[in-house]
């Protein structure tokens, strides 16, 4: 078992004494070659029995960290990878904007219709801020498809500022389904067994987001697994055309959560047709601004919300930790939110927890603005979701908080 310092994708307030991975049940051989790097730099690192350890000599930048230990053991060599964030309270972005838009799509290049060029135009006249395209790999016979599509975004990227235009792939697994990726130079064919799957995303070495598609009750099996939760951020609690065919996947979003599983709830229109952004259930992404780096934080901080009004507005904060985050040991997790939708009258808001227990919720009575600040006792090994439930039963589901959890990753 390995003990990462700082946690995995954890947050923390200032420079870390210490970065390091401690092996709990073993020690390193002295005959190893270790390297270590920082943000992609090579950094002087140390070892002693059962320790890999850094000390910065200088204070880091607020903003995501990446770590990177190479182990060479007898001829044979391990990667470990794993990020923490520091937040620095005098640096913490309270003036985030609220970008609109679908993040799982298709176009003729796979099983949809038009190209990606037309589907960026379509969703921005329909007043989205983004739109991501993710065609199916399994129809790629060549590299053509995906290299015009990454053509066809850089283009449309150039000519349009106010919208932003990303390209992913859809990838077939034999066993869980669909997921969408992001963020990766290439693409994947198909998952036969996710051990493979795991080591080509960390050899893509890359900022990567995986999402899991329209879940179905074969996920629930999907064991939690260290070094994968480094990549899958994401959850579709909804899916579809929200006035035709539309699939509710809350139910598995709260069952991988009590897995252990870092998840971030999104809301994907998988269109087949054009009618990129025409339905109302759609994702709000929480961000700087519209640039791709900006945007990657944000989902790699899992700042998002599921929406089935695309008028809501949610802010979700914990200890002045934004949703998303996985918030440090405390007395009292003092929760925060602001919800207000100017055309579509609500009629409660729920939190919810571990085993998908609605354990507070408040009554708005038709109104279309709300503020609800409450404390709870902290304690470890806890998620907490937001859910808005409108007077028509539509509803808003926003990603989680996290507690410390005492899941360690393994080799």
């Amino acid at each position: 078992m390995i003990k990462f310092t700082p946690e995995n994708k954890s947050k923390v307030t200032s420079t870390p004494k210490e970065i390091c991975i401690t092996l709990t049940n073993n020690e390193f051989k002295t005959s190893s070659k270790i390297k270590m790097y920082l943000d992609d730099k090579k950094v002087h690192s140390k070892f002693a029995k059962n320790k890999i350890y850094y000390s910065p000599k200088k204070k880091l930048p607020a903003g995501s960290h990446n770590v990177k230990i190479i182990i060479v053991d007898n001829n044979r060599e391990y990667v470990i990878q794993w990020q923490f964030y520091i937040d620095i309270k005098k640096s913490k972005h309270n003036n985030y904007n609220f970008y609109l838009g679908n993040p799982h799509s298709h176009t003729s290049y796979s099983t949809g219709k038009g190209t990606p060029s037309e589907a960026f135009k379509y969703a921005f006249k329909k007043n989205l801020d983004f739109l991501i395209i993710t065609d199916h790999s399994s129809r790629f016979r060549n590299t053509s498809k995906w290299e015009d599509t990454k053509k066809e975004t850089d283009n449309f990227n150039k000519n349009y500022n106010k919208f932003l235009a990303l390209r992913g792939f859809e990838v077939t697994s034999n066993r869980f389904g669909h997921f969408n990726v992001l963020g990766t130079n290439g693409y994947y064919r198909k998952i036969k067994d996710f051990n493979s799957f795991t080591n080509w995303l960390y050899k893509e070495d890359t900022k990567t987001i995986v999402c899991i598609n329209h879940p179905h009750k074969y996920i629930e099996s999907l064991d939690y697994n260290p070094h994968l939760d480094k990549f899958i951020n994401f959850i579709e609690v909804g899916n579809g055309d929200l006035n035709n065919k539309y699939l509710k996947g809350e139910k598995y979003y709260y069952k991988l959560l009590d897995k252990g599983w870092h998840l971030g709830a999104i809301n994907g229109q998988d269109n087949h047709k054009h009618n990129w952004g025409d339905s109302d259930n759609l994702t709000v992404v929480i961000s700087k601004s519209l640039k791709t780096d900006d945007f990657m934080e944000a989902l790699e901080e899992r700042r998002t919300y599921s929406s089935e009004s695309r008028t809501l507005n949610l802010s979700f904060k914990a200890n002045n930790y934004w949703m998303g985050s996985i918030i440090p040991i405390n007395k009292k997790i003092n929760f925060n939110i602001k919800i207000e939708d100017k055309k579509n009258p609500i009629n409660k808001i729920e939190l919810i927890s571990n085993d998908a227990k609605i354990i507070n919720s408040k009554k708005i009575s038709k109104k279309k603005k709300a503020k609800w600040d409450f404390s709870l006792n902290y304690k470890k090994n806890k998620w907490y979701v937001i859910k808005v439930i409108y007077e028509n039963g539509f509803c808003g589901i926003s990603s989680p908080i996290f507690t410390k959890t005492e899941n360690n990753p393994v080799f």
